[in-house]
């Protein structure tokens, strides 16, 4: 029978999955305590939290929240879950960096907007351009066709005040 402090671990791990729009589960075996928490200091200004979890309690998380079943290669050993709230690239890409350059930790995959991501994915995730570079590419794309749009529609009347103009000089020059 599940304890109190399992049934807790359970609805916070749950309400967790709920609110975050990235979850990366890696493997942390390895890592010391300083490390971790290390790790946590720098991915929570980001708006990410970074926690340790037996593989049983996230299973029933999911499950509360409503999510697939988590294939059982993502939580097989130790495992880690980063919760990305707000923006998840930077997040996304502080993890990469670690498992790219660590070789102890190791990332196990994702979960967005209940998809599950292989590890490819998200060092994809990790690899797109800051969310302000996003926001501004967005911009520039709606911008351009319109900008072009007026462009079209302004030089029919900009080639008829050339004609008007060139044939006013024509005739003061008579």
């Amino acid at each position: 029978m599940a304890t109190a402090k399992k049934r807790d671990t359970v609805a916070a791990l749950s309400a967790k999955l709920q609110r975050a729009t990235v979850a990366i589960l890696a493997d942390y075996r390895g890592l010391t305590v300083a490390e971790i928490n290390a790790l946590r200091r720098q991915l929570r200004p980001m708006g990410a939290e970074f926690h340790v979890a037996k593989n049983t309690l996230v299973r029933l998380a999911a499950q509360k929240a409503g999510l697939p079943p988590f294939e059982t290669k993502l939580l097989t050993g130790p495992t880690a879950i980063a919760f990305c709230y707000q923006d998840f690239i930077a997040p996304a890409k502080a993890l990469s960096d670690l498992a790219r350059g660590s070789k102890v930790f190791s990332l196990k995959g994702g979960l967005m907007e209940g998809q599950f991501l292989s590890v490819a994915e998200v060092a994809n995730l990790g690899n797109l351009p800051p969310k302000p570079v996003l926001i501004a590419q967005v911009i520039a794309g709606i911008q351009a066709p319109l900008a072009s749009l007026l462009g079209v529609l302004q030089a029919p009347m900009r080639n008829l005040l050339y004609v008007l103009d060139e044939r006013a000089r024509q005739l003061s020059q008579t």
